[in-house]
């Protein structure tokens, strides 16, 4: 899945690409040496070589749950680059964090914590093995965040709009984070840059407060409106406990006493 941020201008093309996989520790170990930061190779290869680290990654991790093989370098090495591709690819091409991303990423945490698993990560890149593989791990939970914050200033001005327009956007990015984990949205808001719950739940209060604004011409579209936004704002505070997000919620049940219901 590709997430673009709302008015963007530039044309967006896709392209399927064929590739041609070869399953051998030698291809991995090449894989593996690729420099593939910032703008080192062009974005067609990267995509293909996404594809080849994906496929050679998910039969590994498969041949190692299913048919309980041992877990070697080699798999941590593909395992790591198809994680840094994925990464790569979520900041510059807006590329969301697969299922496949997400099953690659936690096997390896798991294995970090574990003498085996520690054992083939130090073996796969030196010593300092476990520390890029946490930081890798960091990155990847991040990455989503980094869209969602792009996509939330898209979707908000200085000073926010709260028009039924984009009140309607705001609800709807509320949706979009009751789909990640609840430790995961919790973690975000905890960093400074990356507070989407705290600010989508202070901006459907706001929505709340111009709805009942309205509610003298249109008692039974405030009284909707204000009706569906709590429970945005709910689903967003039993994720995050927040002082902001709460006191958020509060003001809105507040709105809906005042409109009797």
């Amino acid at each position: 899945m590709i997430r673009l941020p709302s008015g963007r201008s530039q044309p967006l093309y896709v392209a399927l690409y064929g590739v041609q996989i070869q399953d051998t520790n030698q291809r991995i170990r090449e894989i593996f040496a690729l420099n593939i930061k910032g703008k080192q190779m062009r974005t067609e290869d990267l995509f293909r070589l996404y594809q080849e680290a994906a496929f050679l990654s998910i039969r590994r991790l498969n041949a190692i749950q299913q048919e309980k093989r041992e877990l070697y370098v080699y798999d941590v090495q593909i395992f790591f680059k198809y994680l840094e591709i994925a990464r790569e690819l979520g900041r510059s091409k807006f590329v969301a964090v697969s299922e496949n991303v997400l099953r690659v990423a936690t096997y390896l945490r798991e294995q970090k914590e574990i003498e085996e698993g520690k054992s083939a990560i130090v073996k796969g890149f030196g010593i300092k093995g476990p520390e890029m593989v946490d930081t890798l791990l960091t990155e990847i939970d991040f990455v989503d965040a980094e869209q969602l914050r792009l996509v939330w200033q898209s979707l908000t001005t200085t000073p926010p709009s709260f028009t039924q327009k984009s009140c309607e956007k705001y609800k709807a990015f509320a949706k979009t984070l009751e789909g990640y984990d609840d430790l995961l949205v919790k973690r975000w808001d905890d960093t400074k840059d990356f507070k989407m719950a705290t600010l989508v739940a202070e901006a459907l209060a706001t929505c709340a407060s111009a709805a009942e604004a309205d509610a003298a011409s249109f008692p039974v579209a405030a009284k909707v409106a204000v009706g569906e936004l709590s429970i945005a704002a709910e689903a967003i505070s039993k994720k995050v406990d927040g002082v902001r997000i709460q006191k958020s919620t509060s003001e809105i049940s507040q709105i809906r006493r005042r409109l009797n219901f």
